[in-house]
């Protein structure tokens, strides 16, 4: 029988295997990352209509990009912290209640000192989708399926589409009675209300209840998985009983968790996790937020639909994402070699001046950074125990947040110098380098999967 902690709900939820429960897990988490995908490129479409609106500078889109991802570092560690301390589920919930509620203020806003500080907010929920929606679906995954784990990163690229397309139809029939980006928010408002409402009945993670001793309710939940799954009676579980008679496998939870993240079993991990997250993160958020800048030589609806091509371009990554990672070249080397692929690519965009060649090169970027941040979650998550996963997810998040506030930031002041395309890009295509350098020194967790 399962000796640790970790084990004693996922040994139960192995021998159940994959099934309906678990594709309505899949489901609500694929739109949580399809909504994190849409409300992560609204702030870059809020700076390019309000450059019309409002006319604001490069600088000043750099500032709205910051609070957002001062946001994002502020909630990525609190929604971790909570997630571990009160459940996986349950913090998913209020992180959706918070972005319902930032959504529907922002539509409020009338100036631009309103709307970076309410981008703070925004940043805030945001970032909660994304600390939590790769622990939470691990935890209800049987191990042989974890390989699924990217696949689950379709929702990014869909949520990008669907943004996209929105905005260009918006562009095309919005009749300025109310601004182009005051749109979004509402469509933000009700998309994101539509999922707040269907994550009303999820259950909490049994791993995560097993932690915290809850040990009745852990063996409902995963009696309900096997009933959902059509193996109801077929596999006997008394978890409760395992639970006693294992108490003494059972670590006690640390009393900080930021301790066991840089304790000496786990510090190399934790320094080059933070590293990955915040080198990708400041090249990826930079590129992002200024795309539609450095696509200024299109008109403006051609340019959204580039950047719904570029989104596209994330699907095919993902569908051989399962086989990458579980191939010989496994989590690490999968991530390793796709930064590799970006950095040249975003070196080449910044030189290359035909439509054509844009289109190509800007849609293989996109779509490996898709596959590359859908290997690296799954990366992450695997390489803790489960009692300090999320607090780690948010640590790393938090890392991610600093580079993503300070890559804007610095891309929006070279933008503004002569050849500030050329430069910056180059720049950030240096920086996927040293990302990829930092990926390197990880440890690979596949065989950690293998049965």
């Amino acid at each position: 029988m399962a000796e640790t902690t970790d084990d004693l709900a996922s040994h139960y939820i192995d021998q159940i295997g994959w099934g309906k429960y678990q594709w309505y897990i899949f489901q609500q988490c694929f739109l949580s990352y399809m909504s994190f995908q849409s409300l992560v490129i609204t702030p870059s479409y809020y700076a390019s209509d309000l450059e019309n609106e409002w006319g604001i500078s490069n600088k000043e889109k750099g500032i709205m990009s910051t609070m957002f991802q001062l946001g994002c570092i502020v909630g990525s560690y609190l929604w971790g912290s909570l997630s571990d301390h009160y459940g996986r589920t349950f913090a998913m919930k209020i992180d959706s209640i918070v972005i319902v509620f930032s959504c529907f203020i922002i539509i409020f806003s009338e100036n631009y000192i309103g709307l970076t500080i309410l981008l703070f907010f925004f940043g805030f929920g945001v970032i909660g989708h994304l600390a939590l929606i790769s622990v939470t679906f691990k935890e209800f995954c049987p191990t042989e399926n974890l390989n699924l784990m990217p696949r689950l990163n379709l929702g990014a690229p869909s949520g990008g589409v669907i943004f996209c397309l929105a905005a260009v139809l918006i562009e095309i029939f919005n009749s300025q009675y109310i601004e182009n980006w005051k749109m979004i928010a509402i469509i933000n408002f009700f998309c994101n209300l539509i999922i707040s409402i269907l994550k009303i009945d999820m259950d909490e993670t049994p791993g995560f209840l097993v932690v915290h001793k809850k040990y009745s309710k852990a063996e409902e939940i995963l009696k309900k998985i096997q009933t959902y799954n059509g193996k109801d009676g077929l596999i006997p579980i008394n978890l409760q009983y395992d639970c006693e008679m294992n108490e003494n496998g059972i670590p006690s939870q640390p009393k900080s968790h930021i301790k066991m993240l840089f304790s000496k079993t786990f510090v190399r991990s934790t320094i080059f996790f933070c590293l990955v997250f915040f080198t990708t993160s400041f090249a990826t958020v930079s590129v992002v937020m200024f795309m539609p800048e450095y696509l200024s030589q299109f008109p403006v609806i051609l340019s959204w639909i580039i950047i719904a091509i570029q989104n596209l371009a994330g699907f095919p990554c993902l569908f051989f994402a399962p086989y990458l990672v579980n191939s010989k070249l496994g989590r690490k080397y999968t991530l390793v070699y796709c930064q590799i692929i970006m950095s040249l690519a975003v070196i080449l965009f910044a030189f290359i001046k035909q439509p054509i060649l844009i289109i190509i090169i800007t849609s293989v970027l996109m779509g490996v950074n898709t596959l590359s941040y859908a290997s690296l979650f799954l990366f992450a998550v695997e390489s803790y125990p489960i009692e300090v996963e999320n607090t780690a997810q948010g640590v790393f998040l938090a890392s991610s947040g600093v580079g993503s506030l300070t890559g804007p930031l610095l891309a929006g002041v070279v933008l503004d110098w002569k050849n500030g395309h050329e430069i910056s890009l180059v720049f950030f295509g240096m920086v996927f380098l040293i990302c990829a350098s930092c990926s390197f020194m990880l440890k690979e967790t596949r065989q950690n999967t293998q049965k």
